[in-house]
């Protein structure tokens, strides 16, 4: 916007959406869509990134950062709040997509993005950082300007968008893939959900036991799409129970039915484990959900 630096500083006191705090994207129907991606899981001493993706509308800009001299009517800005166990570095911008320039009416130095651009903020773990979940919870200002007028104005202290997310410190790193996302109708294809167990520990294998609890992959229920019990790979016996060490892969077999209506399905699957060694267990984890997306073809 570089029509009236009075219109930019109205805009901040107008009162506009009051739905900040969401799980998922933070819609705007007249403005910029944000989405923040964190990992679902994490380790102790990795450096994990929080990715932030401004979608920006057509013929509309955000401004860049505070930077290179720039004087943005409203930067764009984020800040996390503090979280035990998480250290959080500086957001990283990629290069402005126009400027820095000078404006002839406002008579000072912009910088701006249009279409798209991803934020990332580098995130530390530390060595001794408790294994539990974590919410991270980050606050994003930025303007949605063109030439003439801003769809909207949200700064960091008068009415930020907020965003909540979740991850959780663990040992054994799970995760879920499948070699094909797009299937066919009447079409086989199997999930592999692997434990990545770090060296001198162990998870539990999948029998019951009254010591610790047992490794198990449950695929939540998904439109079109039937499955067949998980198969696991044999455990080791050891001292009254089974483990597994190493990277653990489990097999879960799926077929699209053939009147499944066409179009993307979000795959959900609970994992639960428990990490031990040989004089103690550290963590049980119950129920943790990985994701994946698959998308069904039409006939």
């Amino acid at each position: 916007m570089r029509a009236s630096l009075a219109l930019v500083l109205a805009l901040t006191l107008l009162p506009l959406h009051a739905d900040d705090e969401l799980d998922g994207p933070l819609e705007r129907t007249d403005g910029t869509r944000i989405e923040v991606t964190v990992p679902s899981v994490v380790r102790r001493g990795e450096v994990f990134e929080i990715a932030v993706r401004f979608r920006i509308p057509a013929g509309y800009h955000i401004y860049g950062p505070v930077a290179d001299g720039a004087a943005n009517p409203q930067p764009t800005m984020l800040e996390c709040e503090p979280v035990p166990g998480l250290l959080f570095g500086e957001p990283q911008f990629p290069p402005v997509h126009k400027g820095p320039f000078k404006d002839p009416i406002l008579e000072v130095t912009l910088t701006e993005y249009e279409g798209e651009v991803v934020v990332v903020i580098p995130v530390e773990v530390e060595r001794d950082a408790a294994l539990e979940p974590r919410a991270i919870k980050l606050k994003a200002a930025w303007g949605t300007c063109n030439d003439q007028s801003c769809r909207e104005i949200r700064s960091l202290t008068r009415n930020p968008g907020t965003f909540s997310r979740s991850t959780r410190v663990v040992l054994a790193r799970p995760s879920v893939t499948t070699p094909k996302t797009e299937l066919a109708p009447g079409e086989t294809f199997a999930l592999t959900v692997e434990l990545d167990v770090p060296a001198r520990y162990y998870v539990y294998g999948p029998e019951a036991n009254d010591r610790a609890t047992p490794t198990c992959v449950a695929p939540g229920a998904v439109d079109g799409i039937v499955w067949e019990a998980p198969s696991y790979p044999a455990a080791t016996a050891v001292d009254g129970h089974t483990e597994y060490r190493g990277k653990v892969a489990i097999s879960i077999a799926g077929r699209v039915l053939a009147d499944a209506k066409p179009g993307p399905r979000r795959i959900v699957v609970l994992a639960t484990w428990g990490t031990c060694d040989a004089r103690s267990c550290y963590e049980f984890v119950k129920q943790h959900p990985l994701a994946v997306t698959v998308v069904i073809k039409a006939p």
